[in-house]
């Protein structure tokens, strides 16, 4: 039944893209369908369905997890909001939920006990999605965690 209920959100949006798609009279109606069918279809498929399978999460990549000292702030979110809730999930392991407070608290700190390699990745992730994110120096803390 959790395999179901885990599977079934992406499936139901994918059908109702194709649905859409497929009863479209209008170009806009092609493109709602299109939309709707991207939108559901997961990016990692093959992550995605681990996932339904035995419900674990996805795991954060070990370029961004090495233990240390060092803490990451989001100092502001940035023209392109979708990528940067996409770049903090990547780099935090975070639900949706966490990345939009933090995206909303800005400036806060959205990773800690980094190091110094671990947290300069996290800070090139951020801005190359569109954010503005900084290092801090030791001793100096904004946000909470």
């Amino acid at each position: 039944m959790n395999v179901v209920r885990r599977a079934l959100p992406r499936v139901c949006g994918m059908l109702l893209g194709l649905v859409v798609l497929a009863a479209a009279p209008s170009s806009v109606a092609v493109v709602t369908g299109v939309v709707v069918f991207m939108l559901s279809a997961p990016p990692r498929p093959m992550e995605w369905w681990r996932h339904v399978r035995t419900g674990e999460r996805v795991s954060v990549a070990p370029e961004y997890i090495e233990p240390g000292t060092c803490s990451v702030v989001l100092e502001a979110v940035g023209e392109h909001r979708f990528a940067v809730l996409t770049a903090l999930r990547t780099a935090t392991g975070a639900d949706v939920a966490q990345v939009r407070e933090w995206a909303h608290a800005a400036p806060t700190t959205v990773a800690a006990g980094l190091s110094r390699t671990s947290a300069t990745r996290v800070v090139e992730l951020l801005e190359g999605a569109g954010a503005t994110a900084t290092v801090p120096q030791a001793g100096s803390a904004t946000g909470s965690m």
